[in-house]
């Protein structure tokens, strides 16, 4: 049985504190996909291959947003191997 050490509790709260913030950016952006709850300007689409925020919001929440989490889960749970 390996003992966690100092660093690995740092990447497991840098990892859930990116998570929890993606989170909920990522359901903002899904709840109102124009970008007005957030104060985030239209005109920031305008050359990408998005017309709202809906889909960006979605990879936020999953990319960003659940993954960091199960890797903070993961940390703090020892499903890791050294």
């Amino acid at each position: 049985m390996t003992q966690r050490t100092t660093p690995s509790y740092l990447l497991a709260a840098m990892h859930g504190l990116i998570g929890i913030g993606a989170v909920a950016g990522g359901l903002m952006l899904m709840i109102d996909p124009s970008g007005k709850m957030l104060n985030i300007p239209a005109s920031l689409l305008e050359k990408s291959p998005f017309t709202h925020f809906l889909i960006p919001g979605m990879i936020l929440f999953l990319m960003l947003g659940v993954l960091p989490l199960l890797i903070c889960a993961a940390l703090l749970r020892r499903w890791y191997t050294l």
